[in-house]
Protein backbone atom coordinates (compact mmCIF):
# COMPACT_ATOMS: atom_id res chain seq x y z
CA UNK A 1 0.00 0.00 0.00
CA UNK A 2 1.30 3.68 -0.81
CA UNK A 3 0.80 5.84 1.77
CA UNK A 4 1.58 9.72 0.89
CA UNK A 5 2.26 12.19 3.52
CA UNK A 6 3.72 15.04 3.11
CA UNK A 7 4.44 17.90 5.73
CA UNK A 8 0.83 19.41 5.65
CA UNK A 9 -1.10 16.43 5.72
CA UNK A 10 0.59 14.60 8.65
CA UNK A 11 -0.40 18.10 10.46
CA UNK A 12 -4.16 17.68 9.49
CA UNK A 13 -3.70 14.20 10.41
CA UNK A 14 -2.27 15.08 14.19
CA UNK A 15 -5.23 17.64 14.82
CA UNK A 16 -7.99 15.08 13.72
CA UNK A 17 -6.51 12.73 16.43
CA UNK A 18 -5.95 16.08 18.80
CA UNK A 19 -9.88 16.55 18.15
CA UNK A 20 -10.73 12.96 19.00
CA UNK A 21 -8.61 12.81 22.15
CA UNK A 22 -10.66 15.54 23.22
CA UNK A 23 -14.09 13.68 23.05
CA UNK A 24 -14.87 16.18 20.31
CA UNK A 25 -16.33 14.76 16.31
CA UNK A 26 -13.45 15.74 13.42
CA UNK A 27 -15.43 16.82 10.33
CA UNK A 28 -16.24 13.47 8.74
CA UNK A 29 -15.71 14.82 5.15
CA UNK A 30 -12.45 16.36 5.55
CA UNK A 31 -11.31 13.02 7.11
CA UNK A 32 -12.26 11.60 4.23
CA UNK A 33 -10.77 13.88 1.89
CA UNK A 34 -7.77 13.49 3.92
CA UNK A 35 -7.62 9.78 4.60
CA UNK A 36 -8.71 9.03 0.11
CA UNK A 37 -5.38 11.39 -0.55
CA UNK A 38 -3.30 9.70 2.37
CA UNK A 39 -4.01 5.92 0.83
CA UNK A 40 -5.30 6.76 -2.78
CA UNK A 41 -8.84 5.02 -2.22
CA UNK A 42 -11.81 6.33 -3.01
CA UNK A 43 -14.21 5.94 0.34
CA UNK A 44 -17.36 7.75 0.45
CA UNK A 45 -17.61 10.35 3.66
CA UNK A 46 -19.53 9.70 6.56
CA UNK A 47 -21.06 10.95 9.63
CA UNK A 48 -20.25 7.27 11.60
CA UNK A 49 -18.35 7.96 14.89
CA UNK A 50 -16.61 4.64 15.07
CA UNK A 51 -15.98 4.75 11.38
CA UNK A 52 -14.22 8.37 11.37
CA UNK A 53 -12.23 7.33 14.22
CA UNK A 54 -10.85 4.29 12.88
CA UNK A 55 -10.21 6.17 9.69
CA UNK A 56 -8.16 8.78 12.02
CA UNK A 57 -6.47 6.06 13.75
CA UNK A 58 -4.96 4.32 10.82
CA UNK A 59 -3.62 7.50 9.41
CA UNK A 60 -2.28 8.26 12.61
CA UNK A 61 -0.51 4.89 12.91
CA UNK A 62 1.12 5.64 9.24
CA UNK A 63 2.20 8.79 11.10
CA UNK A 64 3.66 7.02 14.14
CA UNK A 65 5.35 4.95 11.81
CA UNK A 66 7.07 7.68 9.47
CA UNK A 67 8.17 9.27 12.52
CA UNK A 68 10.01 6.33 14.00
CA UNK A 69 11.51 5.69 10.72
CA UNK A 70 12.58 8.88 10.86
CA UNK A 71 13.64 8.90 14.77
CA UNK A 72 11.40 11.62 15.60
CA UNK A 73 9.15 9.03 17.65
CA UNK A 74 8.31 8.98 21.49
Amino acid sequence: MTVNLDKETVERIKAFKEIMDKGRFANGAQVTEVYNRVFGTRLASTNCASCIRKRIDTMYNQVRKLEQQDGKGD
